[in-house]
């Protein structure tokens, strides 16, 4: 939400970043509430074929949401908009899920195998 151009609640409306080109308002009931799991899109192939446990707890929602690339569908939970979660825009990847892999050691091993650790 803080990536966005606005937030928006109860008729108050403040200024954020504008990473993304998107308006977040907050409802008083959360959009987004338990585990999620998140399935990578074809084209991310380093994590194909991989479902992704995760959680969210969330109030926000955008009013309008064209022209934004995603890098997970969402197979349960709710996400950015119900289908997808997890935007990209450069090199910038911001969702409401946050993952967790108990199963495995899939993210922490990629991590390191990237060296991006340090």
């Amino acid at each position: 939400m803080y990536l966005t151009n606005s937030i928006e609640y109860n008729e108050n409306k403040a200024k954020m970043c504008g990473i993304f080109n998107l308006e977040t308002q907050l409802s008083n009931k959360p959009k987004g509430h338990g585990y999620t799991i998140l399935s990578p899109k074809k084209k991310h192939s380093f994590i194909e074929n991989k479902k992704i446990y995760a959680h969210e707890f969330h109030h926000g929602f955008f009013t309008e949401f064209k022209d934004i690339e995603c890098f997970f569908d969402v197979i349960r939970g709710y996400g950015i908009n119900g289908v997808c979660d997890y935007a990209l825009k450069d090199n910038v990847m911001a969702g409401f899920s946050h993952i967790f892999d108990e199963k495995s050691d899939f993210f922490y091993n990629w991590i390191k195998e990237n060296k991006l650790d340090s």
